[in-house]
């Protein structure tokens, strides 16, 4: 009989973006009774690449790979804001790429969230 233990326990959640739109994404961290989860004192990493095996990272604003931008002024309501100016977004080609969201405090190191960044092409170039 197999067995199993799944220590995994990130979610997968696809995004759809616009190139040269500002991105932002807004996390609400609740614990399973659905309390706020206080971070202050956490860290988070949001990065955005070419492929799960591409392992060059940039913080350029021209094209991926991408880090976000992270603000935890509401750490102690479990909320984090990950962004990108519109005028970094400008720069990004459209295209299909992967990320993940990284959460770390001084005992452990999660992934909470990964899937596709989506990013559809603008019409209107300013």
């Amino acid at each position: 009989m197999a067995q199993q233990l799944n220590l995994d326990r990130s979610q997968r959640v696809d995004i759809v973006c616009r190139k040269g739109d500002t991105f932002t994404l807004n996390l609400e961290l609740k614990d399973d009774l659905g309390v706020a989860i206080d971070v202050t004192g956490h860290t988070f990493l949001m990065q955005v690449r070419v492929s799960d095996e591409d392992e060059t990272l940039t913080d350029a604003s021209a094209d991926v790979p991408l880090l976000m931008t992270v603000d935890l002024t509401d750490a102690s309501d479990g909320l984090v804001k990950f962004s990108k100016t519109a005028a970094n977004m400008k720069d990004v080609s459209s295209g299909l790429y992967v990320y993940d969201i990284s959460q770390n405090n001084t005992s452990t190191e999660e992934t909470i969230l990964y899937g596709t960044f989506k990013v559809n092409e603008d019409i209107s170039i300013t």
